[in-house]
């Protein structure tokens, strides 16, 4: 039992022990095992891995038997697996390390094209260098981070190792209402989208999008149509490899039928903040639906940070500050209101779940199933009404 008396999450146990009564270990990939030595295992663990390249070997069973364990848990493979991660990390750090000064440039080219009068040139500089200087930036700072803590508190870094590697088995293992989730929204983005084309992206935007005189004129449904049409293509994939990513973890977290309810509240949220801050701009876009889902993962990472992995909500709080920074980088071009209400109204509903249930992840059910057969209908409805408008 856990500290909150609930019983252990499933990314706990990974699978039944093992028999293994010869004198090596058992190197376990999925359903197959093989033997290895003590020096194999200290060749692998000792070279750093690399993402083209991930360490192979990761889950062993000892001589002996029993159970299946990540190699950051078995006491006699941690030197060398620290080894391979000082390593591993030295690298990146080297790697990146001109990051901060890139970052500072596109902030500095940012606020002299504001100076200068030319701000859109000086966004879309930092726009084009934005997606690989934030992304050096992040992996910059993480190995930094982890440098430190495997200098002061190596067995920190150990058990965090060990956790997150659980926790990512357990979600990799997804059915087919989970991919259902993560594919089938963008996919309707996507057709959306090319009958934007159709109709012009311009007139789409006045035929559906988030006017906000015609909203405050009594046409509300803007405020959901609105956030089904995109800008551009870069903003469709943008956004549907951010949804991709979090509706996985809140389908499998909290439930398929939640995370639609967060998409839908973080919309609504999004919509009505941008309306109030932004009342002459017209917006488009599922950003507000999804720092909805952001807002929900991060109430869960807070309220059962002690049931998840130590790097859950940070992660999460690190993508929110990237997010924030990006904005700042590109303020005159994205609506903060929607991602500020879509992310308060996701996080309420995500407080508002977990009032009432203290288990991680929430149990399937009756219940839970009919919610996500409404939030896909209604989902299907709000494209048909969406598709209707840029085709009348």
């Amino acid at each position: 039992m856990n500290v909150l008396g609930t019983p252990p999450a499933p990314w706990q146990e990974i699978g039944p022990a093992r028999p293994n009564p010869g004198p090596y270990y058992l190197w376990v990939s999925g359903e197959q095992s093989h033997e290895i030595s003590l020096d194999g295992l200290r060749v692998n663990l000792q070279q750093p891995p690399e993402p083209e390249n991930p360490r192979d070997t990761e889950w062993v069973v000892r001589p002996g038997g029993g159970p299946v364990q990540h190699v950051a848990e078995v006491s006699e493979l941690q030197g060398f697996l620290l080894e391979g991660e000082e390593r591993f990390h030295l690298d990146q750090a080297r790697e990146h390390r001109f990051a901060p000064w890139i970052l500072v440039a596109m902030v500095g080219a940012v606020l002299a094209s504001a100076a200068l009068g030319a701000l859109p040139l000086g966004m879309a500089l930092a726009l084009m260098a934005g997606g690989w200087g934030l992304g050096a930036f992040r992996t910059w700072l993480s190995a930094r981070l982890a440098l430190r803590r495997l200098a002061r508190q190596p067995e920190v870094h150990l058990r965090n190792l060990a956790a997150e590697a659980r926790f990512a088995v357990w979600l990799g293992r997804v059915g087919w209402r989970d991919r259902l989730l993560a594919w089938g929204l963008p996919i309707v983005w996507g057709v959306i989208f090319l009958v934007q084309l159709y109709a012009g992206r311009s007139e789409s935007v006045a035929l559906a999008g988030l006017v906000k005189p015609e909203v405050r004129q009594g046409d509300w449904l803007r405020l959901l149509t609105g956030p089904m049409l995109h800008g551009s293509v870069a903003h469709l994939l943008m956004n549907a490899g951010a949804w991709f990513g979090l509706a996985l973890l809140a389908g499998r977290l909290f439930h398929r039928g939640w995370a639609l309810a967060a998409w839908f509240a973080g919309a609504l949220g999004g919509s009505g903040v941008s309306l109030i801050l932004t009342p002459q701009t017209p917006s488009v876009g599922a950003s507000g639906g999804l720092c909805g889902l952001l807002g929900l993962l991060l109430a869960l990472g807070w309220q059962r940070r002690a049931l998840l992995p130590p790097a859950f909500l940070k992660d999460l709080l690190s993508a929110l500050g990237f997010m924030a920074l990006f904005g700042v980088l590109a303020w005159a071009l994205i609506d903060h209101g929607a991602h500020a209400g879509g992310l308060l109204a996701g996080f309420l509903v995500g407080v508002a779940v977990l009032a009432f249930q203290d288990r991680v992840p929430l149990p399937d059910s009756r219940d839970l199933r009919l919610l996500e057969l409404a939030g896909g209908c209604a989902f299907l409805a709000l494209a048909g009404c969406t598709l209707v408008r840029l085709l009348s």
